[in-house]
């Protein structure tokens, strides 16, 4: 219970009053209103407490008249203090009721303390030590500053069948009297159980099986309801006390204080945007217990959802108990550590000296994110219960729950490790019980808002009372949500969809739901639909539906679905669907082109015709697609090219496109996706496969398209990237290609294309005898009034330097450029430090080897044997054409190739191809060239526009 000093008493607080107090911080609507209106129920204590003490003292009670009483208590005495006292005292009907089953009633005795006494002394210090102690920590939830003051107030003898009815203790003269105090003295009996009660909560207290032998204590505050069954058999004998505090009030929660702030709270809220909100109990509950609140939960808790139901009711609120889960996501790890064997970990000498074992901790090295939760959701409040499952609240914590208090004070549930013995993701998980609660009338659109349409309309009969327009617009948004992947298992949430809006008598609706179907779910959806609907009402759904599926699975779609329309479809509807989903076709997968060589035998060559230039329009990568269909289409040449039947025949065979023009189309469009590959490995395989494929089919026409592609690609990146990464791992696998199937690099575009390659290498690579090029390194430097990097990196970009660099300056300055030099500039030269100076010299050289390759002869030689790559001098001849005299005076170094943009030559004529040679395993090869050296372009040069410029 909530310290509560110098508070005013209950009975000289006002109802204004409370209202005033309440109002001060309760007037928003906010978890933290929550809090603060819940923070007048906080008890640490109980309303009632009950313990059994085995080794209590024996009062040595005496009555007047009666004399001293042995313990426990005997048939006999019993029945002599009941006829000792019969004649002075009355029994106590207002606390006596009759058993039903009795045949006569039993009166209560009550003797008052002026006739008792005790002869142990010890008795009346155990009485005020458990007062103080046991007691008052029960109760109240915290030590007690001084011993409590106790007075006797009577003694009680329940002979079987009697009992007491329910009521409240009364204070007597003593107004500091706060709580009853019962000792039930040894005595056997059965039945007597004690039922308190307070703000709705319930208990109960059973002593009879400990009654012979033993000295039980209960108490409760004086505004708690009891009440004592009836004894069954035997005598109950208690000593009532009154506990009177001394220092600090004590007193259970306010509850009405509380009670105006929740309704304060509750009532504004209704004015307010519609939010869901959770108050985190004490402890971590079981969730297989909420419905049973009232006894699983503590005094405090259950008073607070005692106070808050029935207020909640009045006002429409939703009230459910549920489990707040807090995770916290990182990074995992196992750090070693030692531990004394004796088990202490303390740090004391001694402790250090002993002998200690290795041990490994689990620990969370690095945080990542706060994942927080609600989740076993257990309604308290009338209504039906939801599967509301797990509530993700990330991004809406600070407004749900207290934000401190939701990081704080929660217990650890559990810890999980997906390492092993390794390092891995690794999480902890909090747990605490809460009350979630929000406004019933916002039901629908809040937990939509949490859980999805989808959730709500799965939900049997969660949407029933919702009007129509506000229920077609939940089926929009459901529909939105699967928008997503067509996966297994939201088929679920399809159907139920599919049934709401067949419920709402929508058709536009179902057929927008429908797209999503499956195999599993198709049949079913229809049948309800043409319960509802006309077949050609839903045929929009049905083609939404096999739009963007596999062939194969569309035909599978269209055969399910034929099996269900019935009567309702006309002649030939199959038919006419399959046709229609040809000619809609737009996936342009690799898997669907037998299928669709298939269904243009049946239905010709215009339907695949027309739907190549709607694939070919994606963004994404379809040259297998195409390339595939070219090759099924030229295996299966001889069945597009059957003879007319009639005249009508031959007129609409006229009108058809050929099989010629649409393999051809086909590899066109392939070449076309070149673009979309990028300069990677993929690029020099597509390349080659294509070429491979243009002779199998006998047209290297989109060769030519592929060649300008792969220059205009290749156009993009330096030089030195542009050999390194496309013309030196193509001209190899190319090359193979040709022989494969008895060609050389005359043929064309092939011949052109070398050509190109040749001439850009001669004029950007290879350069005239007269220049050295420079190494074209930048030094990276951040430091704006740095001197020593520019002065450096022009020493290292002029060719005529090839002396030493040094630099004489403090290790700071060296330090900076030695930095550049390595991140920049270490294949180029080497550097040391000369120490015997003050301050010490960096010294650098350029690579001998390095500087010899940029020279014209290093130049020379390695553009000797790159051609070499590609062929032998009688083959540049045949590639170089009319420039082969300039291609050898660039080669002897009397005369600077110029003019490196080749046009790329249309196809020669082949016929489909019968291999020459056995087939070769290409290597793609990946590897760099020597280091190349860029040679600039000559400034001022024209250039005519052709379909490739290298520049």
């Amino acid at each position: 219970m909530a310290d509560t000093t110098n508070e005013p008493s209950k009975s000289n607080i006002h109802p204004q009053e409370v209202e005033s107090n309440a109002s001060e911080d309760d007037s928003d609507i906010t978890v933290y209103g929550l809090e603060h209106a819940f923070s007048h129920l906080d008890h640490k204590g109980n309303f009632y407490h009950f313990s059994t003490d085995l080794e209590a003292p024996n009062p040595a009670l005496s009555i007047e008249g009666v004399g001293t009483t042995r313990l426990p208590l005997s048939e006999q005495d019993a029945k002599l203090i009941i006829s000792s006292n019969s004649g002075s005292s009355q029994p106590q009907k207002e606390h006596m009721d009759v058993d039903e089953d009795s045949t006569a009633s039993m009166e209560v005795l009550e003797i008052g303390p002026a006739k008792i006494k005790f002869d142990n002394p010890e008795w009346e210090e155990f009485v005020k030590e458990v007062a103080s102690t046991t007691v008052w920590e029960g109760l109240v939830g915290r030590p007690c500053a001084s011993k409590s003051q106790c007075g006797l107030k009577k003694l009680l003898l329940y002979p079987a069948g009697s009992s007491s009815s329910p009521c409240t203790d009364k204070s007597g003269t003593e107004t500091k009297t706060f709580v009853t105090m019962t000792f039930i003295l040894p005595c056997p009996f059965e039945g007597g159980e004690v039922h308190v009660a307070h703000g709705g909560l319930e208990r109960v207290i059973s002593v009879s099986n400990d009654s012979k032998l033993s000295t039980s204590v209960s108490a409760w505050y004086q505004d708690v309801r009891h009440e004592v069954k009836p004894i069954l058999s035997g005598y109950r004998l208690a000593l009532v006390y009154e506990v009177i505090y001394t220092e600090s009030r004590a007193s259970l929660a306010d509850r009405r204080t509380a009670q105006v702030a929740l309704r304060k709270i509750l009532r504004k809220w209704e004015y307010e945007e519609s939010v869901l909100q959770a108050y985190m109990l004490s402890d971590n509950y079981d969730t297989s217990r909420f419905g049973d609140w009232s006894r699983a939960l503590n005094y405090s808790d259950a008073l607070k959802v005692s106070v808050l139901l029935p207020i909640a009711k009045a006002l429409g609120f939703v009230v459910y108990l549920a489990k707040l889960e807090f995770t916290e996501c990182g990074e995992g790890d196992w750090i070693s550590g030692c531990e004394p064997d004796s088990g202490d970990t303390g740090s004391s000498a001694e402790s250090k000296l002993m002998p200690q074992h290795k041990i490994d901790v689990l620990e969370m090295r690095g945080f990542e994110e706060m994942v927080p939760s609600i989740t076993e959701f257990v309604r308290i409040s009338d209504g039906r219960q939801l599967a509301l499952g797990e509530l993700d609240i990330h991004g809406h914590d600070q407004c749900v729950v207290a934000q401190e208090v939701f990081l704080s004070d929660m217990s650890l549930a559990r810890t999980m490790f997906e390492g092993d013995s390794v390092p891995g993701p690794m999480s902890y998980v909090y747990e605490q019980s809460a009350i979630v609660l929000y406004p019933e009338a916002q039901e629908v659109p809040l937990l939509i808002s949490y859980k999805g349409a989808l959730w709500a309309i799965r939900e049997d009969g969660f949407l029933s009372n919702v009007p129509i327009e506000e229920a077609k617009q939940i089926a929009s948004k459901g529909i939105e949500e699967l928008r997503r992947v067509r996966e297994a298992e939201l088929q679920s949430d399809v159907r139920a969809l599919a049934n709401y809006c067949t419920s709402l008598n929508d058709v536009s609706l179902w057929n927008q739901t429908f797209a999503y179907c499956s195999t599993d779910t198709v049949g079913d959806a229809v049948d309800r639909a043409l319960g509802v609907f006309t077949l050609p009402s839903i045929e929009p759904g049905i083609k939404s539906l096999i739009e963007d599926t596999p062939m194969l699975k569309t035909l599978e779609f269209i055969q399910i679905i034929s099996t269900h329309v019935g009567t309702s479809a006309e002649p030939g509807w199959v038919s006419r669907m399959t046709a229609e989903a040809f000619s809609s076709y737009s996936r342009g997968a690799v898997e669907d082109v037998p299928i669709l060589i298939s269904l243009s035998q049946k239905f010709g060559l215009r339907p695949i015709q027309e739907i190549m230039p709607r694939i070919s329009d994606s963004w994404d990568f379809t040259g297998q697609f195409f390339a595939e269909l070219a090759r099924a289409l030229h295996q299966n040449r001889a069945h597009f090219l059957t003879s007319p039947e009639s005249p009508k025949d031959a007129e609409e065979a006229c009108k058809a496109p050929s099989i010629e023009g649409v393999i051809s189309k086909a590899l066109l469009l392939a070449a076309q996706n070149t673009t979309k590959i990028g300069v990677d490995v993929k690029l020099i395989e597509w390349v080659c496969d294509m070429v491979d494929l243009c002779f199998v089919i006998g047209d290297l026409q989109p060769c030519t398209m592929l060649l300008r592609l792969v220059l205009q690609t290749a156009s993009q990146l330096p030089i030195k990237q542009r050999l390194e990464k496309v013309y030196n791992p193509l001209t190899p696998p190319l090359k193979g290609v040709l022989r494969k199937y008895g060609c050389g690099l005359s043929l064309q575009p092939f011949r052109s294309f070398f050509k190109a390659v040749i001439s850009s290498y001669l004029e950007r690579v290879l350069g005239g005898s007269s220049y050295t090029p420079s190494f074209a390194r930048r030094i990276i430097c951040t430091s704006i009034k740095c001197t020593d990097c520019g002065g450096f990196e022009k020493w290292l970009n002029d060719p005529k330097s090839i002396g030493q660099y040094t630099l004489k300056a403090a290790e700071p300055r060296r330090i900076h450029l030695e930095e550049g030099i390595t991140s920049c500039a270490m294949d180029l030269l080497a550097y040391n430090t000369l120490r015997n100076t003050t301050p010490c010299t960096l010294v650098a050289t350029k690579r001998p080897e390095v500087v010899a390759r940029f020279s014209w002869e290093g130049r020379q030689t390695a553009a000797t044997e790159w051609l070499k790559s590609i062929g032998e001098d009688r083959e540049w001849e045949v590639i170089m054409g009319e420039r082969y005299g300039d291609f050898l005076k660039a080669i002897q170094g009397t005369k600077k190739f110029v003019g490196s943009v080749v046009q790329i030559e249309e196809a020669d004529i082949i016929e489909p191809s019968v291999l020459m040679n056995a087939p070769l395993d290409i290597a793609i090869s990946t590897s760099s060239p020597p280091d190349l050296v860029q040679v600039p372009t000559v400034a001022g040069m024209k250039r005519k526009r052709v379909y490739s410029d290298l520049t």
